[in-house]
């Protein structure tokens, strides 16, 4: 629609789009993930960058849920298993 405008209205459109998915990638949906899994957004971020460089598009994409899955792993085997500490997880 904007291109029928003209190409001053395209790179608004452009540029708004960039800004908003900027946005919902690396500030909204991080601090979501912190409050529904208890997952810390820098682990996220950490996790996507980490994930990206070792599975490539596929990690980035897999990289929230396989941080988690890295997460409640070392609480049950480490902080539950060695030491002992019991974990007590957020109620949903």
């Amino acid at each position: 629609m904007a291109a029928m405008q003209g190409p001053v209205l395209v790179g608004y459109v452009v540029a708004l789009y960039v800004g908003i998915h900027f946005l919902e990638g690396n500030i909204i949906n991080p601090l979501v993930q912190a409050e529904a899994v208890q997952l810390p957004p820098v682990l996220t971020l950490f996790a996507a960058l980490v994930f990206g460089l070792l599975l490539g598009p596929i990690g980035v994409l897999l990289a929230a849920p396989l941080a988690v899955v890295l997460l409640v792993a070392v609480n049950a085997l480490y902080f539950e298993g060695i030491l002992g500490e019991r974990r007590v997880w957020p109620s949903t």
